[in-house]
């Protein structure tokens, strides 16, 4: 199976599968997930809403010692992943560029067809 990659950090990677136009693959630091189109436009849609700035300029509300953290909800129940501010801003700056491509790639298949 190939695929195209759409997106490729340090942090992580995205790809899309050749023989499975609507599966992606998405792994960023220890989080991997296979979703459809629609759940990464979702994810996308999710993380793009996000207000890093205004949410960790705020005051931390306890006193830990721990870089503040974000936690965000998944389409899995109780799953939450948590991002620092430099986890979120690279997760963006990934879902931005796979969503740049993965759009390219679909407009082109339509012109093709």
């Amino acid at each position: 199976m190939t695929s195209i990659a759409l997106s490729q950090t340090h942090f992580g990677e995205i790809h899309l599968c050749r023989n499975c136009k609507g599966n992606l693959s998405f792994r960023f630091n220890n989080i991997f997930q296979m979703m459809s189109a629609e759940e990464f436009q979702l994810l996308y849609r999710h993380i793009e809403s996000v207000d890093i700035n205004g949410f960790f300029e705020s005051p931390p509300t306890d006193a830990s010692p721990e870089e503040p953290r974000i936690y965000l909800s998944t389409t899995v129940g109780p799953l939450y992943f948590c991002f620092t501010q430099n986890e979120l801003c690279h997760l963006q700056t990934m879902l931005q560029e796979a969503m740049n491509r993965l759009n390219t790639l679909e407009k082109a298949w339509t012109e093709l067809n």
